[in-house]
């Protein structure tokens, strides 16, 4: 198995009558795709490059999905042909009641729904992150944390410049959230069914320690106390990534991360109320 899940550029799915799909790989469509097929979700949406939906078109036939585009460049999804036209319907009238209506069909918990309209601001994405998961040592299948990408930087997803990894598709309100939990595990079911050994190494790759200090830093560590980074194909500066290369012990300050090696101080990496966060491999 290769240190990194990133380092498989596609991935090739094969149903039972024989037709196969290559997807790529990390493909920002997959667990949303789960959610829906697992009936999670009754419609799921995501935003496309400057591109034709073709690619996406060959992925809903093969997982049985209706889909439609709303405007250029919005592309929703469904099992049921009657959600997707009234979600269609609804993206084109840009009334509040009807932004509220086709929220409502995207399936997401209720209190999810309430706490992040609590903290929408994308500058405290540090916070929100922290109000999530400080503190605790939740399952795998609630790891959200590479699910950081919005809409402007959807190019960049598909230019494999930013990494997703998740099981559940949204940012749960806590990480004893019930619903949400409930959520990931039928999600990570579907994911299981769809596709076994890739679902294992999404698993064993979310399944990490990981230290977390702002919304695009982050690094997955290698046991605890750490042994190695992890996926350092990740976006992280030259220096941390050198750092924790060659360090095997954290400390986390109110401003900086000190590693060390032998007992040995290397350096620090300068970051503002740095997470260690314990992700487990139980699946509740």
């Amino acid at each position: 198995m290769p240190d990194s899940i990133f380092a498989d550029k596609e991935v090739r799915f094969s149903r039972a009558d024989g037709r196969t799909l290559t997807l790529p790989w990390p493909d920002p469509f997959y667990p949303d795709i789960a959610a829906v097929l697992s009936k999670v979700k009754p419609l799921a949406y995501t935003y496309l490059p400057p591109m034709t939906p073709r690619p996406f078109a060959d992925h809903a036939d093969f997982f049985g999905l209706e889909w439609g585009l709303g405007g250029e460049d919005c592309l929703f999804f469904s099992l049921d042909r009657k959600v997707l036209k009234r979600a269609l319907a609804l993206h084109d009238d840009a009334s509040t009641d009807s932004e509220a209506a086709l929220q409502a069909l995207l399936g997401y918990p209720a209190c999810c729904v309430d706490f992040h309209s609590r903290h929408a601001d994308p500058l405290a994405r540090r916070d929100l992150i922290g109000r999530i998961f400080e503190g605790t040592k939740p399952s795998f299948l609630m790891n959200t944390v590479l699910n950081t990408t919005g809409r402007s930087e959807r190019l960049e997803v598909f230019r494999g410049n930013i990494k997703k990894l998740h099981v559940l598709p949204w940012h749960p309100c806590s990480a004893d959230c019930g619903p949400s939990k409930t959520a990931a595990a039928r999600i990570w079911r579907t994911m299981r069914t769809l596709h076994p050994g890739l679902a294992a190494r999404m698993k064993d790759a979310l399944a990490k320690p990981v230290l977390y200090y702002n919304d695009r830093e982050c690094a997955f560590l290698d046991g605890n106390p750490y042994s190695r980074i992890l996926y350092d194909d990740m976006i992280l500066e030259e220096s941390a990534k050198r750092l924790l290369r060659d360090g095997d012990a954290l400390a986390l300050g109110k401003d900086e991360i000190v590693v060390s090696a032998g007992g040995r101080r290397l350096g620090t990496i300068a970051c503002r109320d740095p997470l260690l966060i314990y992700f487990q491999t139980a699946v509740d």
